[in-house]
């Protein structure tokens, strides 16, 4: 198996931006660094060296490689002449590549003295993730999506494991002090909103992609759709269209029209995220109650929107129906409190 290959995501690149891509990935690694002195590191020479230094160049041909380890985190990097980078600080696969690498060490001494460092592969923080591909991405040479899974992947390790422990501990919060459960519904509200925010880094590709899908549906129906959705949308408002959107465009006649936004408003000192849908009236004999309905021109079932009211009232939130549109309000305080995320949405109009 190749090296690259041990990376569960991998981004390909030109052959020619491959390298460059590689090269600002190690030296944002380095500036991590700082004064740490590594038990070992494998990276070209004018990177640096330490105690325990390979020139990762000779021992893989056709491939740039970058491996620090650390008493507190762990890292590998590698770039390909065929356009591949692969990149993580999730332990088990650093280690793979540090076993992929030690057979091609010939020198028995330097060998041996690498296979008596420490069996010790620590998790990098969240902090110091977040810090490494905040700036690479904002660097990087190809639009941020195209690393959305393997970003998302790395920083969530951390923080999954962060929530899962939290979670577990809450449990027993009847046997606990109240400042301890205070403090560990704040770790958990704080996870969530991470993880919301990590999210909405690639929200408005997402957002994008799924309007301009609907877009050609509706063309090719010959449904007039005018949606100002600005992004990042809570994950709510994005699970409930992907919901309404495919009842809308498989119902409404040729020449209906859809017409939606999301925005923020003020309602009795509150503020509150608005959105709001108005289309051409539904057939009375298609439902949006109970628990599916069929739709006696299609075939079609949907699922109902009831469920929805009930888990909106639940945080404090409303959605209101009817045959010609829909409108749903939910407190902005009560979005960050569960994660969903704080966000700025703007445009619109009141429904």
């Amino acid at each position: 198996m190749a090296l690259i290959d041990l990376f569960p995501r991998r981004l390909r690149l030109p052959a020619g931006l491959a390298f460059p891509h590689w090269q600002r990935g190690v030296a944002l690694a380095v500036q991590l660094l700082g004064q740490q002195s590594p038990w070992v590191l494998v990276a070209p020479p004018e990177v640096g060296h330490a105690s325990l230094w390979l020139d990762g160049r000779e021992l893989v041909p056709g491939h740039q490689v970058f491996l620090v380890r650390t008493a507190e985190w762990v890292l590998a990097l590698v770039a390909t002449d065929k356009g591949q980078v692969g990149c993580s600080f999730i332990p088990q696969v650093v280690q793979q590549v540090w076993q992929a690498l030690l057979p091609q060490v010939r020198d028995q001494r330097l060998r041996a003295q690498l296979q008596a460092l420490p069996d010790h592969w620590p998790l990098a923080s969240v902090a110091l993730a977040e810090e490494f591909y905040q700036q690479w991405l904002a660097e990087t040479v190809q639009p941020p999506e195209e690393w959305a899974r393997s970003v998302l992947h790395e920083v969530y390790t951390p923080l999954s494991t962060i929530g899962t422990w939290t979670e577990l501990l809450l449990k027993y919060r009847p046997q606990l002090p109240l400042r301890v459960v205070q403090g560990l519904q704040a770790i958990a509200q704080e996870v969530r909103a991470r993880q919301e925010q990590w999210r909405s880094w690639f929200e408005p590709q997402a957002t994008q992609s799924q309007v301009e899908d609907w877009q050609q549906q509706a063309q090719a129906r010959g449904i007039a759709l005018d949606l100002h959705l600005m992004t990042p949308l809570p994950e709510v408002l994005r699970h409930l269209l992907a919901q309404v959107m495919p009842l809308l465009l498989g119902e409404l006649p040729p020449g209906a029209h859809i017409q939606g936004a999301a925005h923020q408003k003020q309602i009795e000192h509150r503020k509150v995220i608005a959105l709001y849908l108005q289309f051409t009236p539904l057939s009375e004999s298609l439902r949006w109650g109970g628990g599916w309905q069929c739709s006696p021109h299609t075939g079609r079932l949907y699922p109902s929107l009831a469920h929805w009211q009930k888990e909106l009232a639940a945080l404090g939130g409303e959605l209101h129906w009817q045959a010609q549109g829909l409108e749903l309000l939910l407190p902005l305080d009560v979005l960050g409190q569960q994660g969903l995320g704080d966000e700025q949405v703007g445009g619109g109009r009141d429904f």
